[in-house]
């Protein structure tokens, strides 16, 4: 089973049909509609407003195809206790959506991409009150949409199963008096989950099937559903920095030439960070005089090339050769559902070129 998700915001007829046609000749059976940010009083939701009526068309003819709707939302403070009012009033309107609207124009399903490991704190010390209250979400959200009669689901990282390379640490949480991990706590509460298992090879220690196993067999035993997630949409090139310890406010004496530091210059609310070697600390340039200058040395730094995680550098063939190398083992799992492929844009192209 393949599954589609969608980034594009539809404003035309023209595109709306082009949309249809594509999703209808490419084994989908699952759409994601992402909608302006629910938590913010959507518009297409307005029953007053053409905007409604034109989503509600769109749906239909979804509908009309055999093929499954769900609407897509999400943001990353969406996690914080401050906004969950505002995000499960969202939720209430898109219920209220579904009641107003035709049998044929409503939503199958709500989907959430939160990531709250894109806050701020996550890779300190607020980790666990930032995870709680994520999850306390996610609970929420999942007796609303239940009560609505909307499934739910949300998308996830492959690695909110892994340990801290350095502590050994986990990410298990404490919730309703059960400490388990979150992808645990979430499947548990979820009738989907998608997991970002964002790589572009089927097999070896970094490859999709391995990320997905620990998710897959939990997901088995509770008789729950996840699709796999892989990228189409073109990345740069990244690379991981794990810094060692506290900023220094001098540059630490006995650094070979080739260490890598972490400049930071602070200044009126503001800072410029530069990754340098020590060999070429003199080249910088100057601060303002009133900032305040950190270092911090580079204690590992991790290429991730963006080839490891996107097939948007590929082709089609690629693509739909490692896909079924995975699918091969995934297919095995009882929970497995198919495959989400992020996003419409980026997939169109890569398939049609």
């Amino acid at each position: 089973m393949w599954v589609w998700e969608t980034t594009q915001i539809l404003k035309s007829r023209k595109e709306m049909q082009r949309l249809q046609r594509f999703l209808v000749g490419d084994r989908v059976t699952d759409v994601f509609l992402q909608l302006p940010t629910l938590a913010s009083g959507s518009p297409a939701l307005d029953p007053a407003r053409r905007t409604r009526n034109r989503l509600g068309r769109l749906v239909a003819a979804l509908h009309g195809e055999g093929l499954r709707v769900h609407a897509l939302d999400g943001h990353a403070t969406y996690a914080r206790q401050e906004r969950h009012a505002e995000v499960l009033a969202g939720l209430a309107a898109l219920a209220e959506h579904n009641r107003a609207a035709a049998p044929v124009e409503r939503f199958d399903g709500v989907h959430y991409d939160v990531e709250p490991y894109l806050l701020p704190g996550f890779n300190g010390p607020r980790q666990t009150e930032i995870l709680r209250d994520y999850l306390e979400l996610v609970v929420d959200l999942a007796l609303a949409a239940h009560d609505a009669g909307l499934e739910i689901s949300f998308d996830l990282p492959f690695w909110f199963d892994a340990r801290d390379e350095d502590t050994g640490r986990d990410l298990a949480v404490e919730l309703g008096g059960w400490r388990a991990l979150p992808f645990e706590h979430v499947v548990d509460h979820a009738d989907l989950v998608c997991l970002m298992d964002y790589r572009t090879a089927a097999w070896g220690a970094d490859g999709i099937v391995a990320h997905a196993a620990r998710e897959l067999a939990y997901a088995s035993d509770h008789g729950k559903r996840i699709m796999v997630g892989v990228e189409t949409h073109p990345l740069p090139d990244e690379r991981y920095l794990k810094l060692a310890g506290e900023p220094l406010t001098a540059p630490p004496d006995g650094l070979a030439a080739d260490a890598e530091l972490v400049v930071t210059q602070v200044s009126g609310g503001t800072a410029r960070l530069a990754l340098v070697t020590a060999s070429r600390l003199d080249e910088m340039a100057p601060a303002s005089p009133e900032a305040q200058t950190l270092y911090w040395p580079v204690r590992r730094s991790v290429p991730v090339p963006a080839s490891r995680v996107s097939f948007g550098g590929s082709d089609a063939a690629t693509l739909e050769r490692v896909l079924a190398e995975s699918e091969a083992n995934l297919r095995t799992y009882p929970a497995f559902a198919g495959f989400a492929v992020h996003h419409y844009g980026s997939y169109a192209t890569l398939v049609t070129h």
